[in-house]
C-alpha cells in the first residue's frame, strides 16, 4: 500500500514522500521556472517538443521552461478544429486548463475560449 505526505514548500511547487521512490516534486502548472529540474528527459507528443521529469512535463519559452499539463495523444483518425472556428457547445470529454488567469478548454486535439454564447478554437496557450 502506497502513502504520500505533501507537505507545502513554496508559491510554486510541492515536494511530498513517496514510501517507493523517495522524494518528488509536482510544480505548478502556468509557472515559469529559470531551469530544469535534474534528471528531466525530452519527449515529442504530437508534434510538439516537452521536457519531462518525475511526472511533470514543461515547455520551452521566451524566459524558461513552463510547467504544463500532461500532453494528451490523440489517435491520428480525429481531426484539429480549424483556428477560429466556432461551435455551440463543447464537446463531451472536454479538459479545462487555467493559464494566465484565463479558461482554455481541451478536446480532440483542439483548444476553446468562450466568446458570447459560443466557444471558439485558439492556438495553444502553451506555445
Amino acid at each position: 500500500m502506497c502513502s504520500l505526505a505533501i507537505v507545502f514548500t513554496g508559491c510554486n511547487r510541492y515536494d511530498y514522500d513517496h514510501d517507493r521512490s523517495g522524494k518528488a516534486t509536482a510544480y505548478r502548472v502556468g509557472t515559469t521556472y529559470n531551469t530544469l529540474p535534474r534528471g528531466y528527459r525530452s519527449v515529442a507528443v504530437d508534434g510538439r517538443d516537452y521536457y519531462y521529469s518525475g511526472g511533470n512535463y514543461f515547455q520551452r519559452r521566451d524566459r524558461g521552461y513552463v510547467a504544463v499539463e500532461r500532453p494528451y495523444r490523440y489517435p491520428r483518425t480525429r481531426t484539429r478544429a480549424r483556428i477560429g472556428a466556432s461551435v455551440s457547445t463543447l464537446p463531451k470529454r472536454h479538459h479545462t486548463i487555467r493559464y494566465g488567469n484565463r479558461n482554455y478548454y481541451y478536446a480532440d486535439g483542439s483548444y476553446y475560449r468562450p466568446r458570447g454564447g459560443t466557444y471558439v478554437t485558439v492556438r495553444s496557450p502553451f506555445g
